[in-house]
């Protein structure tokens, strides 16, 4: 289904369709702000799991300045739910287009039928918060992805990242590289044996994982067909120990996935990992590398206060020379009349109660994909690897 509007002399929105794949990642790839859950590849990854992806871009020209990739979920009888990770995107030099992407944005989750879409930002102030406000979006404190992140700056040499790691880490890489212990690339013939290692790794440390066929889902969209991610492994005399499934999007390198055995600690396999993959996004054009979420207080460069004391998986990533990145806030819609005056007025005033509370657990573990499957387990939540 496409829809298309001329609606200024100067640019034209446009609803699925008349943009493919191909021009819509070009464009994500290009500019500050597009991030790979943005990507039509992720949207294929989600299309496992009951989502489907539907998209509303803005053109100048016959060339995308704005957009944003949908998620659509339906619902039994009631319509259907929305989810935006990092969108919309704007590209610089074009911030009049910012309302008319979300203008577009709402238009398709009318079509779609969503009754209440949630909606992180992209990053960059490409659509400021008094836009969304304006356009009938709330600030949503219940989102349970993390504030912050934490990234290290990839434009140096090699040796100036080393220096600007805390002493211990840059020590501590320095003893995995000198200990016997092998880092290389992985591929298809390496999946099921590093899936094996995130169970392991899961039970050992109480933390939710998806079912194994989200994993494989993930990586045949985007690292067999799209080519954006890549695993990297630490092994010692055949043996795994620790692996990591990293995404390569734009200027950036994200950590997504990491599982450690527990074994051969003194070896330091984990920094050997993490500088075996930032080694590797460096020479393949990433000016930073993203930890994917870190427990902060405070945004800018490594200061004591800025991370929770008893978090040692976030003082583990600062180690490495990252500064700490606020990330954009979560928002969310109930274009239905009903369901907004639960959200804004009836929701405050039971929220903390237990069965409040499990219908939150239900919704974001709908979101996410985790599951409990057997044991009784906690969700760690993007901090969950490098112990």
């Amino acid at each position: 289904m496409s829809t298309q509007v001329t609606t200024t002399d100067t640019y034209t929105v446009a609803l699925d369709g008349e943009v493919d794949d191909a021009a819509w990642d070009a464009f994500l790839q290009g500019v500050p702000g597009g991030h790979y859950t943005q990507s039509s590849a992720w949207g294929r990854y989600k299309a496992t799991s009951d989502w489907r992806a539907a998209r509303a871009v803005v053109l100048e020209r016959g060339e995308v300045v704005a957009g944003t990739q949908l998620l659509v979920r339906p619902l039994p009888v009631l319509g259907a739910v929305g989810l935006v990770h990092h969108g919309p995107v704007v590209a610089p030099g074009a911030e009049a287009a910012a309302p008319l992407a979300l203008t577009a944005l709402q238009r398709l989750c009318r079509r779609e039928r969503v009754r209440y879409v949630e909606l992180q930002a992209s990053e960059g102030a490409a659509v400021p918060e008094a836009l969304l406000h304006a356009q009938g979006f709330r600030t949503n404190d219940r989102a349970g992805s993390p504030g912050a992140t934490a990234r290290v700056d990839l434009r140096p040499q090699p040796e100036e990242i080393l220096a600007r790691m805390r002493r211990s880490t840059r020590a501590n890489v320095r003893r995995g590289l000198a200990r016997g212990l092998t880092a290389r690339l992985g591929g298809d013939g390496d999946l099921a044996a590093v899936l094996e290692l995130y169970a392991q790794a899961a039970r050992r440390k109480d933390f939710v994982t998806m079912a194994r066929s989200r994993y494989e889902a993930l990586w045949d969209a985007l690292g067999r067909r799209a080519g954006l991610a890549q695993l990297f492994l630490v092994e010692t005399e055949g043996e795994l120990v620790s692996a990591q499934l990293g995404v390569r999007f734009g200027d950036g390198f994200y950590s997504h996935l990491m599982a450690w055995s527990g074994r051969h600690a003194e070896r330091k396999p984990n920094e050997l990992l993490d500088w075996t993959a930032m080694t590797w996004a460096r020479a393949n054009g990433c000016r930073f590398y993203d930890f994917e979420g870190i427990t902060a207080t405070e945004p800018g460069p490594l200061e004591p206060e800025a991370v929770h004391a008893d978090c040692y998986v976030s003082d583990y990533k600062l180690g490495y020379g990252a500064v700490v990145v606020p990330l954009p806030g979560h928002y969310e819609q109930a274009p239905n009349p009903l369901l907004r005056w639960g959200l804004q007025t009836a929701l405050p005033k039971v929220q903390g109660r237990p069965a409040v509370q499990r219908l939150e657990r239900y919704v974001a573990s709908t979101v996410s994909g985790r599951r409990r499957d057997g044991n009784l387990l906690r969700d760690e939540g993007p901090d969950a690897a490098p112990a």
